[in-house]
């Protein structure tokens, strides 16, 4: 089990372009860091709406690439907010290169 990715910016989301052997846009420079954004309305943990499916993170620009906003594309299968998997640290945004990795909250988990 994982801690539940919350939205509102309070998820940190690491992303390394240039990682990306897919993306047209793979000279994007260095590693960095941005942040979770669309949530539930209605579904919270510790007064914050949990990260769903199709939630988009923080629109961020990085060197020579243009403004983008991926959608959380991997979540839990047994945990669901409004009919959606619920995602935690470790699932991902549109690919690889956009991982949750940290969670501002402690106490709620949500299985694979």
């Amino acid at each position: 089990m994982a801690l539940v990715a919350r939205g509102d910016g309070s998820a940190t989301v690491d992303m390394d372009h240039a990682a990306d052997k897919n993306s047209e846009s793979q000279p994007c420079g260095n590693p960095s860091t941005s942040t979770s954004d669309k949530c539930s309305g209605d579904v919270f943990v510790v007064d914050i709406g949990v990260v769903r499916i199709d939630d988009k993170m923080t629109s961020h620009p990085t060197p020579a690439c243009p403004n983008h906003a991926p959608v959380c594309n991997s979540s839990s299968h047994t945990v669901f907010a409004n009919n959606k998997g619920v995602a935690r640290i470790g699932d991902t945004y549109a690919t690889l290169v956009h991982n949750i990795t940290a969670v501002a909250q402690s106490t709620v988990y949500a299985g694979d």
